[in-house]
């Protein structure tokens, strides 16, 4: 069955940061610290759930940091991760 769901950005990346393989967990978590600036979330309906996807997680650092931006400006939206790999290093 064939599912059809809208994609939305809704981050973008605005400040360089170092690569998350240098930092242990609370590290990765100051890296992304005001990383991402939010848009479009004006568009996804009230009560929404929100899937963030991520390509590749270790600490979930991104996720995170995501969901924070996220549930700042639209507390009612409801937030998944979708994680493409994950590195246990």
């Amino acid at each position: 069955r064939k599912v059809q769901l809208p994609c939305v950005q809704v981050a973008k990346k605005v400040k360089y940061t170092l690569s998350q393989l240098h930092f242990d967990k609370q590290g990765r978590q100051k890296n992304l610290h005001q990383a991402f600036k939010l848009f479009s979330l004006d568009t996804l309906a009230k009560n929404s759930i929100l899937i963030l996807v991520d390509d590749v997680t270790t600490t979930g650092a991104t996720l995170v940091e995501l969901s924070k931006l996220v549930k700042e400006a639209r507390p009612d939206i409801r937030i998944r991760g979708l994680v493409l790999a994950r590195h246990n290093g």
